[in-house]
């Protein structure tokens, strides 16, 4: 009887723990989606404002939560949503985004089914008309949370930001 108990309680343990690492992968799939949705920049002559910024929102929908943009910020002035697009066009560059690399902020954000908080490091090449390419690495931390049983990004602190933005004020 004991060892019926043994076998049941390891079963148990092993779902539990298949069902943890299902739920972070599918959290770390729509993290690595959105940051090739949002960093990723793949005609320059096609960005006006603000009509390209819609665009995206409506492309990171799917992927963000409903207050990760502020209401009275849609599809004029979001920053986070706008930068990429200003570097593509400043640049008349394409931007792709590579080696994303996700890393849990602590052990408990593994087995949290509600909320995760990843710490985030991939490259941006820009690449000009010429095939003239720089790499941009930027890091920063994304809040994910679960929403009616699926992962959305709630918000992403891009602390590179600053290196985008330099990208606005000088030549490739």
């Amino acid at each position: 009887m004991r060892r019926v108990h043994v076998v049941l309680l390891s079963v148990m343990l092993l779902l539990v723990l298949v069902g943890c690492q299902n739920s972070y992968s599918a959290a770390i799939q729509v993290a690595k989606e959105y940051a090739k949705t949002q960093y990723e920049v793949e005609d320059y002559t096609n960005v006006t404002f603000p009509s390209s910024i819609q665009i995206k929102e409506r492309e990171l929908s799917s992927l963000i939560t409903d207050d990760f943009i502020p209401a009275s910020r849609r599809g004029t002035q979001s920053r986070v949503i706008e930068l990429p697009l200003q570097v593509a066009q400043a640049e008349q560059s394409t931007i792709s985004v590579e080696k994303v690399h996700l890393i849990p902020s602590s052990k408990d954000d593994i087995k949290n089914e509600s909320n995760k908080f990843f710490r985030y490091d991939m490259t941006l090449v820009v690449t000009n008309g010429q095939e003239e390419s720089k790499n941009v690495h930027i890091n920063g931390v994304l809040t994910m949370q679960k929403v009616n049983n699926e992962w959305k990004v709630s918000y992403d602190w891009n602390r590179s930001e600053k290196d985008l933005v330099k990208l606005l004020t000088r030549p490739l």
